[in-house]
């Protein structure tokens, strides 16, 4: 559902699985953002985000979070803030959308 939509919106999602695959896949892929479920087989978003941010590619790639868990609980467990937007679910897919249009805009410029 969530890859359906950012391709409605114009972008190529590039799904990962696993908290393993995302890694490879972001290497490959080169996105121009990322949309992190905080909750993932393997581990979780705060540890991918980590990993991404060890890449000079990723050091400062846009990222949006999506959990169930209460925006205050996930931004605390997440301990880089740098180009991250926290959303709850259920996913706002007109809010997503201006997230990952802000996330482009401002990749573009930086």
């Amino acid at each position: 559902m969530l890859a359906e939509f950012i391709t409605r919106i114009g972008h190529t999602p590039v799904v990962a699985y696993d908290i393993a695959s995302v890694l490879p896949l972001f290497l490959e892929k080169k996105p121009q953002f990322a949309v992190l479920d905080f909750m993932m087989p393997g581990g979780d978003g705060g540890q991918v985000l980590q990993s991404l941010r060890a890449t000079e590619q990723g050091a400062k790639l846009p990222v949006v979070f999506l959990s169930a868990m209460p925006r205050h609980q996930l931004e605390a467990r997440v301990q880089d803030h740098t180009n991250v937007k926290f959303m709850e679910k259920p996913v706002n897919f007109s809010a997503l959308k201006t997230a990952i249009e802000q996330a482009v805009c401002g990749s573009a410029s930086a």
